[in-house]
């Protein structure tokens, strides 16, 4: 388990900010540069701890200046997400402010205020933040971090607890934390811990006479454990507790209100309300005094559960089901341990991203793209279908989540990601589209053909260039950022223009020659642009919002016919 003391934090941190200041030549004499260095460095750590982010480059979180209280803003449209966060570059030993808490913390009224964002926010801000409560009336939550290298005192750490109490009454899916020098330290660390391997060898008691046995075919115990001790359990093993869970451990997102809620007010009743804790091993064995030995101990269902506990006060009135399983291995890629996770998760009525992340196609695709190696149209991909499997990987990420977005709009159309994403990943039969979005016309079969594969990369290939293009463009120009936003539209229409030209090679040969697919981009990107700059400033102009506007069939209709009344005018 990886540990860290307290001055090898200050120095580590020290170190890691003065080379991000470097890399971006901000110096770091300087407060106002030292505190941009700070919000870049706090977005790697972040992105390596919370999972499913739309976006993680620090270019397109990060606000900087005139930033109306909030120094990053992630969204995670999957999961209707909003993580707003405050960084403040202090010294270690000063303490950190009350007021500057509170007002961050209470910032919900203001953002949610649109005409209040665009009067006083930075181009960057209003882009980030102008749709924030169009949002969350829309079934948004969001969360705000308070990140400071300075010491909270206990009033001050108070500041969150009191204002998660006032949203909860106001029925406001808001909830707030705040992280002075020391959990900072630990969240550091925590991040580090989502890298590791199960823990091979773990022991805890469970309570005598509350807990019974089940020898064949896999065998099982199953306890009424206190939750002082799950407790326990997390505060000595953290994420690694998780490293093979399908969905991995969800980030400081994975602490459930309503659970800490009932661990904190009505602890006789969290046994009734919680479903409780399952784990598989490789072994155990029951010693004296009830000792439980456990070899290669991996939490498969109720990472949230035990991670909300850590967070609350300890409380012996606490009592949690458990039930630990012992199969070959640890591995959820298939056999039983797959099995209990489906049905486990199925009764839990969860159809997201990390459901699918064990299946057969998805394994497939994972080792596919390791044997395809950089071209010079296309970079190596690491395929990321899951946190706990390959999450660094030689060459550009690719998560199972983007590229269930890049796939589907290239193949049908680009709203429902804005609008709809959890049917990414539900079937045809609960409404979804996961057999479009990873299957061949419509059917979802384990593996694709080489031609079907080297669709998919030109998709990936053209979504890149098309992410490089409007950024450079925002660059150039504030007015243009809303370029970014529609990557999706931009290639569901570069779908369109390749599906009429008749003249193009295959994907296979437009991915290994530079010379034609920069050409297909610049005869498709000159149209393109101008279609969407168009439509968007319209519908703008019309009192549409951003928000709204990714989402609209009507809007998408319109550029899609432009674009082809202007390819039959060419032809």
């Amino acid at each position: 388990m990886s540990t860290l003391s307290v001055n090898e934090f200050k120095k580590l941190l020290r170190e890691q900010v003065a080379v991000v200041a470097e890399d971006h030549g901000w110096r770091i004499n300087n407060a106002a540069e030292r505190g941009y260095a700070f919000q870049y460095w706090l977005v790697g750590v972040i992105a390596s701890y919370e999972v499913g982010f739309d976006g993680t480059d620090p270019d397109d979180v990060c606000l900087l200046s005139n930033d109306l209280c909030a120094d990053i803003v992630f969204e995670d449209t999957s999961r209707q997400q909003l993580l707003i966060c405050q960084a403040k570059y202090q010294a270690f030993e000063q303490d950190v402010e009350e007021n500057k808490v509170n007002d961050f913390f209470n910032r919900h009224d203001l953002l949610a205020d649109r005409k209040w964002v665009l009067t006083n926010g930075s181009d960057r801000t209003r882009d980030l933040l102008a749709d924030y409560g169009e949002k969350i009336a829309n079934g948004y939550a969001a969360t705000y971090y308070f990140f400071s290298t300075g010491q909270a005192s206990e009033r001050v750490k108070k500041i969150a607890e009191t204002n998660n109490a006032s949203y909860a009454a106001q029925r406001l899916p808001i909830r707030c934390d705040l992280f002075d020098f020391s959990k900072l330290k630990d969240y550091y660390v925590r991040s580090l811990s989502l890298e590791e391997s199960p823990p091979s060898d773990v022991v805890f008691r469970i309570p005598a006479g509350r807990f019974f046995e089940k020898a064949e075919p896999y065998p099982t115990v199953v306890a009424v454990l206190k939750g002082n001790e799950l407790r326990a359990l997390y505060k000595r093993y953290k994420d690694a507790l998780y490293a093979w869970n399908i969905r991995g451990y969800l980030g400081n997102r994975g602490i459930n209100q309503e659970i800490f809620n009932t661990a904190q007010n009505e602890s006789q009743n969290f046994f009734y309300y919680n479903n409780g804790v399952s784990a598989i091993c490789t072994e155990y064995e029951i010693r004296d005094k009830n000792e439980l030995n456990v070899k290669n101990f991996q939490i498969i269902n109720g990472a949230q559960t035990i991670s909300t506990l850590s967070n609350a006060e300890p409380n012996s009135d606490i009592d949690v089901l458990f039930r630990l399983t012992v199969t070959k291995n640890v591995k959820t890629d298939k056999g039983i341990n797959r099995q209990i996770i489906q049905y486990n998760n199925t009764q839990n009525a969860i159809k997201v991203s990390d459901f699918r992340s064990n299946d057969e196609i998805q394994i497939w695709l994972e080792n596919w793209f390791k044997t395809n190696k950089a071209t010079s149209v296309i970079p190596a991909i690491a395929y990321l279908r899951k946190r706990s499997v390959g999450r660094k990987g030689v060459g550009t990420s690719l998560k199972l989540e983007e590229f269930a977005k890049v796939r589907y709009s290239y193949l049908k159309e680009p709203t429902l990601i804005h609008a709809a994403p959890k049917r990414l990943w539900s079937l045809k039969d609960d409404d979804g589209v996961y057999e479009t979005a990873f299957g061949v016309e419509g059917d979802l079969l384990p593996t694709w053909s080489n031609e079907t594969f080297h669709e998919a990369l030109l998709a990936i290939a053209l979504y890149l260039k098309i992410v490089e293009e409007s950024k450079e463009v925002g660059r150039r120009s504030t007015e243009l950022r809303f370029l970014q936003r529609l990557r999706f539209h931009a290639l569901s229409l570069a779908a369109e223009y390749i599906r009429a030209r008749k003249d193009l090679p295959p994907p296979a040969e437009l991915l290994h020659s530079k010379t034609d697919f920069s050409s297909l981009w610049s005869s498709f990107w000159n149209l393109a642009s101008v279609i969407l700059i168009d439509v968007h400033s319209t519908a703008m102009e019309q009192g549409s919002t951003m928000f709204a506007f990714v989402r609209s069939e009507d809007r998408w209709e319109q550029m899609r016919k432009r674009l082809r009344l202007r390819l039959a005018i060419d032809q």
